[in-house]
């Protein structure tokens, strides 16, 4: 249920040479954390060790969670992360890409293919998910797959990227 591929891309596990891209294409990038609430990775071990334990069949089977590689389909290079999260009949999602494919429609393309994938499985109902106010692409990205916005979480959690900062962050859903 969870992989997926779109016309360009394949949402994926991870597979062992996939660190190394992460890393140095997403997560080992201050730029590509700024809204999120983790620093960026301070080496390639610390990435791979979060896809050993994130992005696994155990992870989701266990624990409800996993991260899955957003690769292009023609290369194979991975860019980005798809972090799932199940809560009964609601599935909360986040995404994030490498700011080197941004404005190309990837994220939107992700988006729409988890919603398309997760209504054909007929495991949820809702997706859900949120993102800081000051994050407009991300705001784009969700209206354009058809999210509707909610509300807006007042503090909703510390950026560690802007130092500690409480942000305030627009709750979104999707009635499958």
């Amino acid at each position: 249920m969870l992989e997926f591929t779109t016309a360009r891309l394949e949402i994926r596990f991870a597979d062992k040479k996939d660190g190394y891209s992460i890393y140095k294409l997403y997560a080992g990038r201050k730029e590509e954390s700024y809204f999120l609430s983790r620093k960026q990775h301070e080496s390639v071990e610390v990435t791979k060790q979060l896809l050993h334990s994130w992005s696994t069949q155990l992870s989701w089977k266990e624990f409800s969670r996993a991260s899955l590689i957003i690769a292009t389909k023609n290369s194979r290079t991975p860019f980005g992360l798809l972090t799932l999260f199940s809560n009964g009949e609601e599935l909360e999602i986040h995404f994030g890409l490498s700011n080197d494919f941004a404005g190309k429609g990837f994220a939107t393309e992700v988006v729409k293919g988890l919603i398309e994938n997760t209504r054909n499985s007929k495991q949820f109902k809702t997706l859900v998910t949120y993102c800081d106010v000051e994050h407009k692409a991300s705001q784009r990205v969700l209206e354009k797959a058809g999210f509707s916005p909610l509300s807006v979480s007042k503090a909703k959690y510390e950026n560690p990227n802007q130092d500690n900062q409480a942000i305030d962050c627009i709750n979104y859903k999707f009635e499958l």
